[in-house]
């Protein structure tokens, strides 16, 4: 039976990787195999869905970021206003709608545009890193910013709910 917790990591996963392809004119092959969900997202592969050990040492302090005591588990809020690099050793959380850069805006001139690119923001998602979204969590790139999450098939990036029972 297909979750929908399984849904939107997928969805993410293709979109990644039909934006990243380059489409010669003999076209390129591209097959997305998933083998299997492990864990239920944590990573850590004991089962229970918590972060592991954190390493606070390791960890960039942002405005928009707060930690648990051993760093183990981020929470993004409100607005990332800087360029910033979501570990994969902290298990990162989603609180309202997280905004990435200032570039929603209306937009009436070429120079409007350059300006949202000069103030863009870059946010990347290391290979490996959990993100997950309590009930309201969203994240919104702007217009001028980027996100760079280039996952693998051993260190894949997965986006999903916070709530285990979310079907």
């Amino acid at each position: 039976m297909f979750k929908n917790e399984l849904f939107l990591p997928i969805l993410l996963s293709t979109a990644f990787v039909i934006t990243g392809c380059s489409g010669g004119s003999e076209g390129d092959r591209v097959s997305i195999e998933i083998n299997e969900i492990i864990d239920g997202g944590d990573g850590d592969g004991d089962g229970d869905g918590d972060a592991g050990n954190g390493d606070c040492a390791l960890v960039e302090t942002a405005s928009f970021v707060s930690f648990n005591d051993d760093c183990s588990i981020g929470s993004i809020e409100g607005d990332v206003d800087e360029d910033y690099t979501l570990i994969s050793s902290v298990e990162w959380r989603l609180s309202g709608t997280v905004t990435v850069g200032e570039g929603n805006q209306t937009v009436a001139s070429t120079t409007d545009v350059d300006a949202l690119k000069a103030a863009g923001v870059i946010l990347t998602v290391e290979a490996g890193t959990n993100v997950l979204a309590f009930d309201t969590g969203s994240l919104l790139v702007t217009r001028g910013s980027k996100l760079i999450a280039d996952g693998t098939a051993s260190s894949p990036i997965t986006f999903s709910s916070l709530d285990d029972g979310y079907e």
